[in-house]
């Protein structure tokens, strides 16, 4: 089998290939959670210009408007070039953030795709993004027992931010020429194999899950990226396991 590692802008190098060409495709977009764009390279990460309301908080913990429809507008034609270079009965598969999950629905469902299904892909390993409010608290402009006050009577309430547990991922495929086994007999791809299955046996799920659960029937286990995966060899911002990609495949 040979591999060809292509290095450059998903767009400017999807318009190259051919129409009905690939199989399969399964990308891991911008979230568009921190500065509300696709800027996201390693070397560029620390200097980034971000909304000045929001620019000193981490990424994961801003909020606007302008996320939601700045990451459908850079997806929309991303998933149009997608729709056109896979074979018909193709698989698309796309990684998102259970915040903005609708507006990347909205740019597959309108690029012609039929949405057959939604993955979570499960983990504990995850920190909470809430706030406390103590730093605004110290703003105020009152005497210093009032803001001890305030602290304690608020100690615990935070920002509505859940602990992030999951990311969503959409199961895409697009039109079928007539009848699934038709589609089959024509191109040899639309159908899903379930005799490739993971160690536990399980018939293929839409919970994908690091949790090691009591019952190791009840997911479909994966672990989060090893230390090889996420260092040595790969400085990509979100990592995600080997096992997660292959399985998806």
């Amino acid at each position: 089998m040979s591999i060809k590692l292509i290095n450059g802008d998903a767009l400017t190098e999807l318009k190259k290939l051919g129409d009905c060409s690939i199989d399969i495709c399964i990308i891991d977009p911008p979230y568009f959670l921190d500065t509300l764009d696709s800027n996201w390279s390693v070397e560029t990460n620390e200097k980034r210009e971000s909304n000045s309301h929001i620019k000193s908080l981490n990424c994961g913990m801003k909020f606007s408007k302008k996320q939601g429809h700045s990451f459908y507008t850079f997806m929309t034609p991303i998933c149009s070039e997608i729709n056109r270079v896979l074979k018909t009965g193709g698989f698309f598969l796309c990684f998102s953030n259970p915040r903005l999950y609708h507006h990347l629905a909205l740019a597959v469902e309108n690029a012609d795709f039929e949405l057959r299904d939604t993955l979570l892909w499960t983990y504990k390993q995850s920190q909470s993004k809430a706030m406390s409010m103590n730093t605004q608290i110290d703003r105020l402009d009152t005497t210093s027992e009032q803001k001890e006050t305030l602290k304690k009577e608020l100690d615990g309430w935070k920002t509505p931010m859940l602990k992030p547990c999951f990311e969503m991922i959409t199961l895409a495929q697009k039109s079928r020429e007539g009848t699934f086994l038709n589609n089959w007999l024509e191109q040899h791809i639309g159908l899903m194999n379930t005799n490739q299955r993971h160690e536990n046996g399980n018939f293929p799920m839409t919970i994908l899950s690091t949790v090691q659960e009591e019952n190791p029937l009840t997911y479909f286990s994966i672990k989060k990226p090893s230390k090889k995966e996420k260092g040595e060899y790969n400085n990509h911002l979100t990592v995600k396991p080997v096992e997660l990609i292959t399985h998806l495949i």
